[in-house]
C-alpha cells in the first residue's frame, strides 16, 4: 500500500499503526493482539476516547461511550475521564475495555517487530 500510494503521487504515508502493533511500542499487549485480530478491520473515528477526532477500533469501551448520548468533554479531559477504565482494562488484559487506536489499514497489519516492518517496506519500495 506504500509503495502504490507513492507510485501515485503521494508525498508521504502515514503508518503509525504499523509501528503501534510492533512488539516494540509501549502498546497494551491486549492492543497489539486485537491489532492482529479480525476487529481490526472495523474503525470508527470518535471524539469520545480522547475529546480529539481519532480513529478507533469497535470494541464495547467505544460503543458504549458513543451510545451514552452525551457530548465529550474537549481534550484533554475526555481522555483523563477515562483513564480508570483503560487502566482497569490495562490490568485485566482486555482489549474490550481498551481505547484501540487503529487506522484504516489495520486490517492489513502482517508485522510484528519493527525490523520486520522496515524490511518489508524498504523491498516494497524497491521494486
Amino acid at each position: 500500500g506504500v509503495a502504490a500510494a507513492l507510485r501515485l503521487g503521494a508525498r508521504a504515508v502515514q503508518i503509525g499503526t504499523a509501528f503501534l502493533a510492533c512488539e516494540e511500542s509501549g502498546c497494551a499487549p491486549a492492543h497489539r493482539r486485537a491489532l492482529f485480530s479480525p476487529a481490526a478491520s472495523h474503525t470508527r473515528l470518535t471524539r469520545k476516547l480522547t475529546g480529539r477526532l481519532a480513529r478507533f477500533m469497535v470494541n464495547p469501551l467505544l460503543e458504549a461511550l458513543e451510545n451514552q448520548g452525551a457530548e465529550p468533554l474537549p481534550y484533554p479531559h475526555q481522555g483523563w475521564f477515562n483513564t480508570p477504565v483503560k487502566t482497569a482494562a490495562q490490568e485485566k488484559d482486555d482489549a474490550d475495555w481498551l481505547p484501540l487506536y487503529a487506522g484504516q489499514g489495520a486490517g492489513l497489519l502482517r508485522h510484528h517487530t519493527v525490523d520486520a516492518l522496515m524490511r518489508s517496506l524498504s523491498d516494497d519500495l524497491k521494486t
